[in-house]
């Protein structure tokens, strides 16, 4: 049985090996680990962590498109730890999408779809949006017009 992380030498622990080299040093489950804090019902968090890699093919992307429901499935999962996994990809999307400038700006088709592109890379259906763009073709807002199916969104 895997040991509980109060169990485990205190170097060996996800947080302390963060602190110690850096976030390079750790796996997707040491950094899933991080996020939940803790297991369940005697189960060590960073074995909790790896189950819920492990359902999503231990594909990060697949996890970022899982919903509450879906993660609530797992045996662990509540609502809480549910949202604060999705919480933690919302941000490094946000990140993504925002990057250096808060306002990027849009120059040509190029930039839009640079700027749209983590935006869109999750979804599971076709969106039709719309980039608002000041004067200086910074973006203002970006809105979504239409959600479609798999593959069409029907735009008027």
């Amino acid at each position: 049985m895997p040991l509980m992380i109060k169990e485990t030498a205190v170097e060996d622990r996800p947080r302390e090996r963060m602190i110690h080299f850096g976030v390079g040093a750790l796996s997707n489950t040491e950094l899933l680990a991080i996020i939940l804090r803790s297991g369940s019902h005697g189960e060590p968090v960073t074995s909790l962590a790896a189950r819920i890699l492990s359902k999503f093919d231990n594909d990060l992307t697949t996890l970022s498109r899982a919903t509450v429901d879906e993660l609530k499935e797992i045996q662990g999962i509540g609502p809480a730890k549910a949202v604060e996994i999705l919480a933690a990809f919302a941000l490094a999307s946000r990140l993504q999408t925002t990057g250096k400038n808060s306002k990027p700006k849009v120059g040509s088709p190029k930039d839009a779809a640079e700027f749209l592109f983590h935006k869109l890379r999750p979804l599971q259906q076709e969106e039709f949006f719309i980039l608002f763009l000041d004067t200086k073709n910074y973006i203002v807002k970006t809105v979504s017009i239409t959600k479609g199916l798999l593959d069409s969104s029907l735009v008027h």
